[in-house]
């Protein structure tokens, strides 16, 4: 029954896709002749480039996800500086303010920087917000816990139990 559930959404969509519009307005879910590949070469054709500027914004941004947060965790786990707590704390304060209270003051620093409808806003905003955020902290949390720390047992707290 779960995989009907499942199954049907794909069926629905391989049937529709060979379609013309006539064909799917007189019966939406039935297999009807003649079928129309071209309709997949149409679609292929009006998503390739979306697809393309897709890929490069990813990759972009996981360059610069990867370079800048392993640089940051390891200067925020090995170095010790005067102000490395408080910056450790800005940054932490600055992950708990919602995205929402930021879109104006981002939109004024893309606007003055010259970056607005481009791909490089895109990279750099993506590679600013959270994910990139989150593997920094997650990082400094494991570098700076000790090896055995979480890999210790736990003391018992109650009565031990014997075996005689």
């Amino acid at each position: 029954m779960l995989a009907f559930a499942f199954l049907h959404r794909v069926y629905l969509m391989i049937v529709v896709s060979f379609k013309t519009n006539t064909q799917f307005y007189a019966a939406p879910a039935a297999v009807t002749a003649p079928f129309h590949p071209e309709n997949w070469a149409e679609a292929w054709r009006l998503v390739t480039p979306t697809v393309a500027k897709q890929r490069v914004r990813v990759h972009g941004r996981t360059v610069l996800i990867l370079s800048f947060g392993l640089c940051a965790a390891y200067f925020f786990a090995r170095q010790r500086m005067p102000l490395s707590g408080f910056f450790w704390n800005a940054i932490l304060v600055l992950m708990m303010m919602p995205m929402i209270a930021n879109l104006v003051p981002l939109f004024r620093l893309l606007r003055d920087m010259n970056l607005l409808n481009t791909l490089a806003a895109l990279i750099l905003v993506g590679a600013a917000s959270g994910p990139g955020l989150r593997h920094l902290r997650a990082a400094e949390f494991r570098w700076r816990t000790s090896p055995g720390t979480c890999m210790r047992r736990p003391r018992s707290t109650g009565p031990a139990i014997s075996s005689s």
